[in-house]
């Protein structure tokens, strides 16, 4: 039998989660920080590409990397770390 959760908004989704973290404790909320941190310098890359006019293929180009591979940065599917080391070789 599949039950299907209905939720309203995405905030809601959003106060779900904080509230489990805060019940399970201060390892929870640490992880949780780190989580939201994480897709935040990937939305804000993905931004930054944006306003300088840049596709994620010509990025990708100027980098040495493929497109794929700048992509899942942008998704926040690479460490960060590896996104800025590819940023850095863009703009040598």
């Amino acid at each position: 039998m599949l039950i299907y959760m209905t939720r309203t908004t995405f905030d809601d989704f959003l106060a779900e989660i904080e509230a489990e973290a805060q019940a399970e404790g201060p390892e929870a909320v640490a992880e949780l920080e780190a989580f939201r941190l994480h897709f935040s310098l990937a939305r804000q890359r993905a931004a930054q590409r944006r306003a300088q006019h840049l596709t994620q293929r010509q990025l990708a180009e100027r980098s040495g990397i493929g497109q794929a591979r700048s992509s899942r940065i942008e998704r926040g599917e690479l460490h960060y770390r590896d996104a800025r080391r590819i940023d850095r070789r863009a703009q040598a």
